[in-house]
């Protein structure tokens, strides 16, 4: 298998898809089309991102983690054809990152007050809450300026974008998760099994092509956009 090549291959196309991004954002006046073009340019940075990550791990012949920068890639590939359809679905990406902020704040404050209770921590909860209000309450005006008014509308879930992409792609999306997912996490298979080079080495090869896969589909799906 040619890695390079191919790598060289995307890499290439990465720039033919972003080129045209990187101007709209550089010279469109303020509008749905900057954001369109903001969001898949995100998109197809954090797609490169991960690819490069799957290379690393595919020539370490790291399973896990050739599963995990797979798996996002899937991932990747179901906002990318999401975000492509409409500027309106690239807004609600891009806003959706504010959400997950918020969540990150709340799960915070939930863990801090479930700690145990002396004065040392107590202390340290005071301050955790201080900076914990500030963040949120920065966020929550920061939103506003954005015209998102409220954050407590939870963020879109990818499970509910896959049923909105259709069956098949629901159907590839499940089954392609429920496998990559027994390599990801520690399951019984990761922890008690030997993970012998015989079984895993054609895992990792496999894995590598649907990375690939994801990828350039994306890739393509981002050049075609019309914005």
């Amino acid at each position: 298998m040619d890695v390079q090549q191919r790598t060289d291959d995307l890499k290439n196309k990465f720039q033919k898809a972003s080129s045209p991004l990187e101007e709209i954002l550089k010279n469109a006046p303020p509008g749905d089309r900057k954001v369109h073009a903001n969001a898949l340019l995100c998109l197809a940075r954090a797609t490169m991102t991960n690819y490069n990550i799957t290379v690393q791990a595919y020539t370490a012949e790291h399973i896990q983690q050739i599963a995990w920068a797979t798996r996002n890639l899937l991932e990747l590939s179901v906002w990318t054809d999401y975000c492509a359809k409409s500027s309106n679905n690239a807004n609600r990406f891009l806003t959706d990152a504010l959400r997950d902020g918020m969540g990150i704040f709340r799960a915070m404050e939930n863990l801090s007050s479930l700690a145990t209770k002396n004065p040392r921590t107590l202390k340290n909860l005071a301050a955790n809450k201080v900076m914990i209000d500030t963040a949120k309450r920065q966020l929550s005006d920061g939103a506003v300026k954005l015209g998102v008014s409220n954050l407590d509308h939870r963020y879109k879930k990818l499970g509910a974008v896959v049923k909105e992409l259709g069956e098949t792609q629901a159907t590839a999306y499940n089954n392609a998760i429920a496998l990559l997912s027994k390599f990801v996490h520690p399951t019984s298979l990761i922890v008690t099994m030997d993970l012998d080079s015989s079984w895993t080495k054609p895992m990792i090869d496999g894995f590598f092509e649907i990375a690939l896969a994801f990828a350039d589909g994306s890739l393509n799906e981002i050049a075609s956009a019309n914005l």
